[in-house]
């Protein structure tokens, strides 16, 4: 006879009642799964890779990569920073910590750390800018 599964998404763990209630209706509690964030040191102590790029994030499904909506915003005002105004890297990070962005790290922006995002930066520029501020930022970088 076929199996029907059902997985369900919980906010807090189900009550007595409740799987006595599934339990009663015919259902088998045949597994439980348990989620939480890594920090990237228990991710490389795991041996999985952390490599992905900002801007992106591993998705629900853990075998792709999705946009990461806050990272986006980050990338954007770097954009518009480096290609409308001309600024340099020190003051696009002051701009940034200015507006309460943080590194993927949790520190706050430092030219260094702006300078490091430009091989990214040129990765999502043309899906971002028009064209003709891609290329004007080409010519420049």
């Amino acid at each position: 006879m076929p199996t029907r599964r059902v997985r369900e998404v919980v906010w807090e763990p189900p009550s007595p009642h409740y799987l006595m209630e599934k339990a009663r209706k015919g259902w088998t509690l045949v597994a439980l799964e348990w989620e939480r964030e890594m920090d990237a040191e228990e991710a490389r102590s795991l041996g999985l890779v952390c490599d992905v790029p900002f801007g992106l994030r591993v998705a629900t499904n853990s075998l792709t990569l999705e946009e990461n909506p806050e990272e986006r915003v980050i990338l954007m005002e770097m954009l518009g920073l480096l290609v409308k105004d001309d600024v340099r890297f020190s003051m696009v990070a002051q701009a940034l910590n200015d507006k309460g962005f943080k590194t993927r790290e949790g520190k706050p922006w430092t030219q260094s750390a702006v300078f490091e995002m430009l091989p990214r930066l040129v990765d999502v520029a043309p899906n971002i800018l028009p064209t003709e501020e891609w290329e004007a930022l080409k010519q420049r970088l």
